[in-house]
């Protein structure tokens, strides 16, 4: 509610406070407003407090709005090959980097992502630490092929679950 007591039909809308503050805007006369978002907004929830008054001196109290910037699918992270394969070698250990093999896009640089096991079910001589696939020994009587399921998953894209498989050899 606006109070006004010289009746100025003339309203402004006037913004106090956005939080995060990194979103950048511009105030329009006619009482609409632009926001400027980049990639790192995706996904995120913003506080904008405003408030509105007239020329005359009419005010109201300040209140606030969350707006939510949605993900951008297009930017959920992806492997670059289709049907990644890694080899794997019967009794030998294997440390795979996907941010310094640079497997998967977006590349990490730009927007950091993680990958996680999608799911409980993969051989326990597997574990994934800092986007790092790491087998302290495959076993000896390792299978010819292992598919694993992951979460790829960013702060602007969202998560996209994926295969990846594992050749043995022996």
């Amino acid at each position: 509610m606006i109070i006004d007591n010289g009746g100025d039909e003339k309203v402004s809308f006037l913004i106090d406070e956005i939080s995060p503050k990194d979103l950048s805007y511009n105030l329009f006369d006619n009482g609409f407003f632009r926001v400027h978002t980049g990639y790192r907004s995706y996904g995120k929830i913003y506080y904008i407090t405003l408030h509105a008054n007239t020329r005359l001196g009419g005010n109201s109290e300040p209140i606030t709005i969350p707006i939510e910037i949605t993900k951008n699918p297009e930017l959920a992270p992806s492997f670059i090959r289709t049907n990644l394969v890694i080899p794997i070698y019967s009794g030998q250990s294997l440390i795979h980097d996907f941010v310094a093999n640079q497997d998967i896009v977006p590349v990490y640089e730009q927007i950091h992502y993680s990958v996680p096991f999608a799911n409980a079910t993969h051989p326990s001589w597997m574990k994934i630490e800092n986007n790092k696939l790491m087998i302290d020994e495959v076993p000896k009587n390792c299978d010819s092929l292992y598919t694993i399921n992951l979460t790829l998953t960013n702060e602007p894209g969202g998560s996209r679950q994926t295969e990846l498989s594992l050749m043995c050899s022996k």
